[in-house]
């Protein structure tokens, strides 16, 4: 039943965060996410998060609000969504160094990426 599939999501994407919290890795990879929810940010309100995957999901859009919160991100794995555009404060992430933007449905290359200056892996 869906009740119960979401629930299960969920408590999935809750235990990830608990993880993060101890290893600064928010590792959000297959949780069947249509958008980054809110009360992400609350959960990791007192965590430096290094690393963020949410790879295999089904995101449209990365909210503007991730990259002002997640400020000491060096990766960032958005592989296998729906994105067509990055937010413009990505470039307030500056110490970016691996982005990971493969099979999304961009026309042309988002232009935030060349304002990354330690952007080593794309």
């Amino acid at each position: 039943d869906i009740a119960g599939t979401a629930g299960k999501a969920v408590i999935k994407v809750v235990h990830r965060c608990t993880d993060a919290t101890e290893n600064q890795n928010l590792d959000l990879s297959d949780c069947q996410l249509m958008s980054f929810p809110d009360a992400i940010f609350h959960l990791m309100r007192n965590t430096v998060v290094l690393a963020c995957d949410l790879s295999s999901n089904v995101l449209r859009k990365i909210p503007p609000k991730l990259p002002l919160k997640f400020t000491h991100i060096t990766e960032l794995n958005l592989a296998h969504n729906r994105l067509s555009t990055l937010p413009e404060e990505l470039k307030d992430i500056p110490e970016l160094r691996k982005l990971d933007i493969s099979y999304n449905d961009y026309m042309s290359m988002p232009w935030v990426i060349f304002r990354l200056p330690k952007l080593t892996y794309l």
